[in-house]
Protein backbone atom coordinates (compact mmCIF):
# COMPACT_ATOMS: atom_id res chain seq x y z
CA UNK A 1 0.00 0.00 0.00
CA UNK A 2 1.19 3.27 -0.74
CA UNK A 3 -0.20 6.14 1.44
CA UNK A 4 -1.02 9.29 -0.51
CA UNK A 5 -2.65 12.05 1.91
CA UNK A 6 -2.74 14.38 -0.94
CA UNK A 7 -5.82 12.39 -1.99
CA UNK A 8 -6.64 11.34 0.99
CA UNK A 9 -9.11 11.55 4.36
CA UNK A 10 -6.53 13.79 5.73
CA UNK A 11 -6.71 16.47 2.83
CA UNK A 12 -10.33 15.90 2.78
CA UNK A 13 -10.40 17.24 6.58
CA UNK A 14 -8.04 19.55 6.18
CA UNK A 15 -10.11 21.75 3.83
CA UNK A 16 -13.64 20.99 6.32
CA UNK A 17 -10.99 22.60 8.95
CA UNK A 18 -10.02 25.52 6.59
CA UNK A 19 -13.86 26.39 5.59
CA UNK A 20 -14.06 26.32 9.46
CA UNK A 21 -10.84 28.52 9.98
CA UNK A 22 -9.18 25.79 11.79
CA UNK A 23 -5.59 24.98 11.26
CA UNK A 24 -4.34 21.87 9.61
CA UNK A 25 -0.75 20.31 9.11
CA UNK A 26 -2.10 19.22 5.79
CA UNK A 27 -3.22 20.79 2.42
CA UNK A 28 -6.97 21.02 1.61
CA UNK A 29 -8.43 18.82 -0.94
CA UNK A 30 -8.62 20.99 -3.58
CA UNK A 31 -12.05 19.23 -5.03
CA UNK A 32 -14.08 19.89 -1.89
CA UNK A 33 -12.57 23.00 -0.77
CA UNK A 34 -13.93 24.22 -4.24
CA UNK A 35 -17.29 22.37 -3.37
CA UNK A 36 -17.68 24.40 -0.23
CA UNK A 37 -16.43 27.47 -1.68
CA UNK A 38 -19.37 27.45 -4.11
CA UNK A 39 -22.19 25.99 -2.14
CA UNK A 40 -21.19 27.94 1.17
CA UNK A 41 -22.90 25.22 3.89
CA UNK A 42 -24.45 25.81 6.28
CA UNK A 43 -24.18 22.40 7.63
CA UNK A 44 -22.25 19.84 7.04
CA UNK A 45 -22.73 16.04 7.70
CA UNK A 46 -19.96 13.77 7.29
CA UNK A 47 -20.72 10.67 7.63
CA UNK A 48 -17.37 7.65 7.69
CA UNK A 49 -18.70 4.20 6.74
CA UNK A 50 -16.22 1.35 7.79
CA UNK A 51 -15.00 -0.76 5.02
CA UNK A 52 -17.02 1.30 2.34
CA UNK A 53 -13.97 1.10 0.26
CA UNK A 54 -14.30 2.72 -3.73
CA UNK A 55 -13.48 -0.54 -4.92
CA UNK A 56 -15.89 -2.54 -3.50
CA UNK A 57 -19.23 -0.28 -3.90
CA UNK A 58 -18.18 -0.61 -7.34
CA UNK A 59 -17.78 -3.96 -7.54
CA UNK A 60 -20.99 -4.84 -5.37
CA UNK A 61 -23.16 -2.18 -6.10
CA UNK A 62 -24.94 -1.66 -9.60
CA UNK A 63 -23.82 1.38 -11.52
CA UNK A 64 -27.09 3.05 -11.33
CA UNK A 65 -27.07 2.95 -7.32
CA UNK A 66 -27.85 6.10 -5.63
CA UNK A 67 -23.96 6.10 -3.97
CA UNK A 68 -22.19 5.00 -7.38
CA UNK A 69 -24.41 8.23 -9.19
CA UNK A 70 -23.20 10.15 -6.31
CA UNK A 71 -19.61 9.62 -6.10
CA UNK A 72 -18.02 13.09 -6.62
CA UNK A 73 -14.59 11.29 -6.50
CA UNK A 74 -12.71 8.44 -4.75
CA UNK A 75 -10.27 9.95 -1.57
CA UNK A 76 -7.63 7.55 -0.10
CA UNK A 77 -7.83 6.47 3.46
CA UNK A 78 -4.63 6.07 6.44
CA UNK A 79 -1.94 4.12 7.13
CA UNK A 80 -2.44 1.83 8.63
CA UNK A 81 -5.87 1.33 7.01
CA UNK A 82 -7.68 0.51 10.49
CA UNK A 83 -10.85 0.95 11.53
CA UNK A 84 -9.12 3.26 14.60
CA UNK A 85 -6.76 5.24 12.51
CA UNK A 86 -8.93 5.88 9.97
CA UNK A 87 -11.70 7.12 12.30
CA UNK A 88 -9.57 8.78 14.73
CA UNK A 89 -7.69 10.62 11.15
CA UNK A 90 -10.93 12.11 10.79
CA UNK A 91 -11.96 13.33 13.86
CA UNK A 92 -8.41 15.07 14.73
CA UNK A 93 -7.25 15.65 11.22
CA UNK A 94 -3.72 14.13 12.37
CA UNK A 95 -2.46 10.92 10.72
CA UNK A 96 -2.18 7.81 12.69
CA UNK A 97 1.77 8.36 13.59
CA UNK A 98 1.17 11.46 15.10
CA UNK A 99 -1.98 10.98 17.08
CA UNK A 100 -0.70 7.57 17.86
CA UNK A 101 -4.16 5.94 17.87
CA UNK A 102 -3.41 2.47 15.48
CA UNK A 103 -5.60 -0.44 15.61
CA UNK A 104 -8.29 -1.86 17.33
CA UNK A 105 -6.61 -2.74 19.98
CA UNK A 106 -3.55 -1.98 21.52
CA UNK A 107 -1.08 -2.85 24.32
CA UNK A 108 -0.42 -0.61 26.91
CA UNK A 109 2.90 -1.14 29.27
CA UNK A 110 1.36 1.25 31.95
CA UNK A 111 -1.61 -1.06 32.78
CA UNK A 112 -0.24 -4.61 31.26
CA UNK A 113 -3.30 -4.79 29.15
CA UNK A 114 -4.57 -4.95 25.46
CA UNK A 115 -7.05 -2.31 25.50
CA UNK A 116 -9.71 -1.35 22.64
CA UNK A 117 -9.12 2.43 22.68
CA UNK A 118 -12.58 3.54 21.79
CA UNK A 119 -14.21 1.18 24.45
CA UNK A 120 -11.24 1.98 27.04
CA UNK A 121 -11.79 -2.16 27.89
CA UNK A 122 -9.05 -4.86 28.05
CA UNK A 123 -9.49 -6.76 24.76
CA UNK A 124 -8.84 -9.89 26.58
CA UNK A 125 -8.98 -9.30 30.48
CA UNK A 126 -12.42 -7.21 29.55
CA UNK A 127 -11.62 -4.88 32.37
CA UNK A 128 -12.92 -1.11 32.73
CA UNK A 129 -10.34 1.94 32.07
CA UNK A 130 -12.29 4.86 32.45
CA UNK A 131 -10.50 7.88 30.97
CA UNK A 132 -7.60 5.77 30.59
CA UNK A 133 -7.10 5.85 26.88
CA UNK A 134 -7.87 9.34 26.66
CA UNK A 135 -4.97 10.32 28.86
CA UNK A 136 -2.46 7.68 27.39
CA UNK A 137 -2.69 9.09 23.81
CA UNK A 138 -5.05 12.26 23.89
CA UNK A 139 -6.80 13.35 20.86
CA UNK A 140 -8.29 16.58 20.05
CA UNK A 141 -11.54 16.40 18.69
CA UNK A 142 -12.19 18.87 15.88
CA UNK A 143 -15.74 18.65 17.20
CA UNK A 144 -14.29 20.22 20.48
CA UNK A 145 -12.47 22.67 18.51
CA UNK A 146 -15.71 23.69 17.01
CA UNK A 147 -17.69 24.24 19.82
CA UNK A 148 -14.89 26.05 21.35
CA UNK A 149 -14.57 28.65 18.26
CA UNK A 150 -18.63 29.06 19.06
CA UNK A 151 -20.01 26.79 16.32
CA UNK A 152 -22.09 23.70 16.98
CA UNK A 153 -20.59 20.29 16.35
CA UNK A 154 -22.02 17.25 17.53
CA UNK A 155 -21.01 13.52 17.11
CA UNK A 156 -23.12 10.17 16.75
CA UNK A 157 -21.15 6.97 17.02
CA UNK A 158 -23.25 3.83 15.76
CA UNK A 159 -24.06 1.66 18.78
CA UNK A 160 -21.69 1.70 21.20
CA UNK A 161 -23.79 2.96 24.24
CA UNK A 162 -27.56 2.77 24.55
CA UNK A 163 -28.68 5.95 23.68
CA UNK A 164 -26.62 5.46 20.18
CA UNK A 165 -28.06 4.97 16.93
CA UNK A 166 -28.19 1.14 16.58
CA UNK A 167 -29.22 1.13 13.28
CA UNK A 168 -28.72 3.09 9.30
CA UNK A 169 -32.07 4.50 9.69
CA UNK A 170 -32.12 6.01 13.37
CA UNK A 171 -28.85 7.32 12.65
CA UNK A 172 -30.03 8.86 9.34
CA UNK A 173 -33.44 9.72 11.70
CA UNK A 174 -31.08 11.58 14.36
CA UNK A 175 -29.00 13.35 11.24
CA UNK A 176 -31.96 14.83 10.00
CA UNK A 177 -33.69 16.08 13.67
CA UNK A 178 -29.86 17.51 14.32
CA UNK A 179 -30.21 19.22 10.87
CA UNK A 180 -33.32 20.89 12.45
CA UNK A 181 -32.12 22.28 15.52
CA UNK A 182 -31.44 26.06 14.97
CA UNK A 183 -28.62 25.87 17.30
CA UNK A 184 -26.73 23.78 15.42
Amino acid sequence: MVVNYEDGILSSIAALRAYYGLSSSFEPDERLAKVLAEKKPEKIFLMLVDAMGANLIKKKLPADAFVNRNMLYKTETVFPPTTTAATTAILNGKAPNENAWLGWAMYFKEIDDTVIPFWNEGKYSGKQYPGFVEKAIPVTRMEKELNESGRCAKTLNPGFTEKDPHSLEEMIDRMIAISKDQET
